[in-house]
């Protein structure tokens, strides 16, 4: 009967642990990218009508639009001139606040939907020294460089996202990237991540 109990047991806590990753997973690696990403060869027009289509869908919690890029970040700091490559979203973050809690994310300062803020990663103030209220400049692919301020600082818990991407407003992304009134891509939360192929 003892050792029916300890395998019990030993069999309950394995499980217990298991379902825990699996759930810290979900919530770490997926919390702040989409659990379906919806991205044609053209850029997409019209994309409030289509996000409101695509919003309908039964299952579907809340669509993000998002341009996403690649550019330069520097800075000036005390021991000198910071540059580093970064990886840029430009998300639309009334959306994103609403629909990624993006909000919670956050450990110092706030997310403001001015075309001028940028929010960073904890890693990537730590590396640079940048902190809130600094200005940074952030050079885009063709070497176009715009100035920002940094509102807030978020923390994920996904090492390579905290080191290595800023975001900013979706109107910042279109100028720095000459999309106009385009988007490059949806990022679609579901209410259910394990239902996306079926969703």
């Amino acid at each position: 009967i003892i050792g029916i109990m300890i395998g019990i047991l030993v069999l309950t806590v394995s499980i217990g642990i298991s379902n825990g990753l699996d759930s810290n997973m979900i919530k770490s690696v997926l919390s702040i990218t989409s659990h379906i990403r919806y991205q044609p060869p053209k850029k997409i027009e019209n994309y409030e009508e289509l996000k409101a289509k695509i919003e309908s869908i039964k299952g579907v919690k809340g669509v993000v639009a998002n341009i996403p890029t690649q550019g330069i970040m520097k800075f000036k700091n005390r021991h000198g001139d910071y540059v580093s490559g970064i990886k840029i979203q430009g998300f639309d973050m009334k959306s994103a606040k609403k629909y990624m809690k993006l909000d919670e994310k956050m450990i110092i300062g706030e997310i403001k939907e001015s075309n001028n803020s940028v929010i960073i990663g904890s890693e990537m103030s730590n590396n640079s020294g940048v902190q809130v209220g600094d200005k940074i400049g952030i050079i885009s692919p063709d070497g176009k460089e715009i100035k920002f301020e940094v509102t807030g600082v978020f923390q994920t818990g996904y090492y390579d996202y905290d080191a290595n991407v800023v975001m900013i407003n979706l109107k910042a992304a279109q100028y720095i990237t000459y999309n106009g009134d385009l988007v490059d891509e949806f990022d679609i939360l579901l209410n259910d991540p394990y239902a996306a192929e079926k969703i």
